[in-house]
């Protein structure tokens, strides 16, 4: 590697320790704190669980086989699976607590049965729903993965890597995903498995503004990627199996598994 990407490289990792320090002296309130601690009530007997994201290749999935496990999804999933109740959901994105916050209060009175588990910020939220839990994913991917719901968490520009944090501190040992394609930086276009053309129907998606083409966006997808790989790091320090089920994946930190396979298996 040339020394001028080592020393870039050097300074980035140098510069991420700085803000994560300064992180964990930037408080939470005293009822957000008191909210992280609920977090301790989500202990899982389950061994197995899934994590439904919003790729195209999730149309080709069975959900009424999943839905016999333990399921998570995230932000917009149900705009293409209308009925689906996952036992825990993510809105990791602010953009929830902003304009789209009466997405969030139209999804729980669907889905009452759902556990949501809302990203906590300071400057966004502005008051805490006792009937959500809340992580505060605000630290820096920096090498090492902070997933203790109950604390400062590592968070990313995508709610997967986030949604496997949570399913490690659960307690799950075999981690399946589904719906992961991430190739949205592959496309000029981003591509979801539901119809984004239903937005003007009280419904929204969270990557309308951004421009999935441009280096910055690569260069914040190959950040995703590293964590990734991490994460897998950790899973394997724990004893915990992740294995990616979805069709075309271009996450590769993790052993593959067939769909088809994945059925037998189970």
């Amino acid at each position: 590697m040339p020394k001028r990407d080592m020393l870039l490289l050097k300074c980035d990792k140098i510069i991420t320790k700085v803000y994560n320090c300064t992180r964990f002296f930037y408080g939470a309130s005293k009822e957000a704190r008191t909210a992280f601690k609920r977090n301790e009530n989500l202990n899982e007997n389950n061994d197995t669980c899934f994590i439904l994201a919003c790729g195209p290749s999730i149309r080709h999935v069975d959900l009424d086989f999943v839905y016999k496990h333990t399921t998570f999804t995230v932000n917009c999933f149900h705009q293409g699976a209308e009925g689906y109740e996952s036992n825990y959901h993510l809105f990791f994105d602010p953009l929830f607590q902003q304009e789209g916050e009466s997405y969030v209060v139209d999804f729980h009175k669907k889905y009452p049965n759902t556990k949501i588990i809302m990203k906590y910020d300071r400057k966004v939220t502005k008051k805490i729903n006792p009937e959500y839990y809340y992580i505060d994913g605000c630290l820096v991917d920096d090498g090492k993965i902070h997933y203790n719901m109950t604390k400062k968490m590592t968070g990313s520009i995508n709610v997967v890597p986030v949604a496997i944090e949570c399913a490690i501190y659960m307690g799950f040992k075999k981690i399946y995903l589904l719906g992961c394609d991430f190739s949205m930086y592959t496309r000029i276009k981003n591509q979801h498995f539901y119809d984004t053309s239903l937005n003007e129907h009280n419904t929204i998606d969270v990557r309308n503004n951004i421009e999935l083409n441009n280096v910055g966006n690569l260069i914040r997808c190959a950040f995703v990627h590293k964590q990734h790989y991490e994460i897998n790091e950790l899973a394997n320090s724990l004893g915990v199996k992740i294995l990616n089920a979805t069709d075309e994946s271009l996450i590769d930190a993790y052993d593959s598994i067939a769909y088809n396979k994945l059925i037998e298996d189970l």
